[in-house]
């Protein structure tokens, strides 16, 4: 069966090892991905797109 042990200890709490240099790589290594790929939304936006409308009524389809 189980045994309860005789004295608990709860006069200290336990440290932390802290976090994980592998999780803050991948941290910096997503945000960085996350202002390349949203800088590319940006500067691509106007691909393929005309203005004014009167020379958007003259290309090829």
């Amino acid at each position: 069966m189980h045994e309860k042990p005789a004295t608990i200890d709860f006069s200290s709490v336990p440290e932390s090892g802290g976090i994980p240099k592998a999780v803050i790589a991948l941290v910096v290594f997503g945000v960085i991905a996350v202002f390349t790929i949203g800088g590319s939304v940006i500067f691509n936006a106007g691909f393929h797109h005309l203005w004014p409308s009167l020379e958007s009524l003259r290309i090829k389809l």
